[in-house]
């Protein structure tokens, strides 16, 4: 999903999370190999018709799309693979001014500031 013409007020900004999880430090990924050989994030379609990815970043969460997983290699007859990440590491703290910064240094990247596509 592209952020272009995204109306800020679309977008629902929270200082906390409903599910208590204020900092990320581990993300749990599902994984499998395309045809092409490339490793893709597996996707579940939910009852909205819409495709969510399977991660999680917390056990919660990892406890109830695990089924889904299985549910889809079945389905699929798919080699599947969980796939954790642990190591954090913060690469940039994003503002105003750091966004008009990247702006200018990679114009083709689309960024939305207040509803303006930069």
């Amino acid at each position: 999903m592209s952020l272009r013409g995204l109306p800020p007020s679309s977008a629902d900004f929270k200082m906390t999370s409903p599910d208590g999880i204020e900092r990320i430090n581990q993300l749990w990924l599902v994984t499998y190999i395309n045809e092409a050989g490339q490793e893709i994030v597996a996707q579940a379609k939910l009852g909205t018709g819409e495709y969510a990815p399977l991660i999680a970043a917390d056990v919660a969460r990892l406890g109830s799309m695990m089924p889904a997983a299985r549910g889809l290699a079945k389905a699929n007859n798919l080699k599947m693979r969980l796939i954790k990440f642990t190591n954090r590491l913060d690469i940039e703290d994003i503002s105003r001014r750091a966004t008009q910064w990247f702006r200018h240094r990679r114009s083709t990247v689309p960024v939305v500031v207040r509803g303006n596509t930069l």
